[in-house]
């Protein structure tokens, strides 16, 4: 029964967040706190933790008293949870998960999780490096002259490209730009790149 209800939670947490992520990329102006990847990565995570939790408190910690059965059970949950962002898990324990629940549905649901996981990390990863890469170029040229944009179109393009072409050593800044699932928007956002733009 616990592992019926901790799988039916997991299921609601990543059915839910997954939906919640989808319209934030549709309707994404959001604020950046709330972006489509973080809204994914804590519902993998708390899908995760709903998922892993039974194994620990039932087979792992059932010959401790009640209090530290459950502080223990939730903090090496957590930790195991974090050992699927950062490949670190091991598919032997999800099978496990699925022979003690008795159903084949958790260890299907485990293996999209860990998968999932790391594909989370990753592109964490690679929104650090390209942040990364616009504060380098920014900083690398602190007397340079500086032309800020509020937002990309095709008139501020227009003007960036004019002034990079009459100042060479000067910085673009684009601010407020959101990559939109168009093929319009992508086009703008790899022009502004074309002038070195950020």
């Amino acid at each position: 029964m616990f592992y019926t209800v901790s799988f039916i939670l997991s299921l609601i947490c990543i059915s839910f967040t997954s939906a919640l992520a989808i319209n934030l990329s549709k309707t994404y102006k959001s604020t950046r706190i709330m972006t489509p990847s973080r809204v994914l990565a804590i519902g993998v995570f708390a899908s995760a933790w709903f998922l892993l939790f039974p194994y620990y408190y039932i087979e792992v910690f059932s010959d401790i008293s009640f209090l530290p059965r459950i502080w223990e059970s939730v903090w090496v949950t957590v930790h195991h949870v974090i050992r699927f962002f950062v490949v670190d898990a091991d598919f032997g324990d999800i099978q496990n998960l699925g022979v003690q629940s008795g159903m084949v549905s958790y260890t299907i649901l485990g293996t999209i999780l860990l998968i999932l996981a790391p594909l989370l990390t990753f592109s964490v990863i690679l929104s650090f490096f390209q942040n990364f890469s616009a504060y380098r170029k920014y900083l690398m040229h602190p007397n340079s002259a500086t032309y800020v944009f509020s937002e990309l179109n095709e008139k501020a393009l227009a003007l960036a490209r004019d002034l990079k072409n009459n100042h060479p050593d000067s910085i673009i800044i684009f601010t407020d730009v959101f990559a939109d699932n168009n093929e319009e928007s992508f086009e703008i956002i790899e022009r502004a790149k074309e002038i070195g733009a950020i």
